[in-house]
């Protein structure tokens, strides 16, 4: 997937279906899209080709997802975990 078609799916498909059952709802998830980007980028630069590895993205999910799940368990993490989660993210 390039990042046109990464853009493209996120910022059309995806909108898609949401305005299909609520258009405000469609706008603030764009506009939360774009706020991410634009953070992105100024944090991190522009955005890996998906060309030159091609499960960047998978790695990301995984790596969100281990650093979202234990706040949606309602744990509290100490200091010390939360930046090994910062630390792996950020690494991967």
């Amino acid at each position: 997937m390039t990042n046109r078609n990464f853009f493209k799916t996120l910022f059309n498909t995806f909108a898609e279906i949401i305005s299909a059952q609520d258009a405000e709802l469609s706008h603030l998830y764009m506009d939360l899209c774009f706020d991410v980007v634009c953070i992105y980028q100024k944090t991190f630069g522009s955005m890996p080709k998906f060309k030159d590895d091609p499960v960047w993205m998978e790695r990301q999910v995984e790596s969100l997802t281990k650093l979202i799940k234990p706040f949606a368990n309602n744990k509290n993490l100490s200091e010390k975990q939360i930046h090994r989660l910062k630390d792996d993210f950020l690494a991967t």
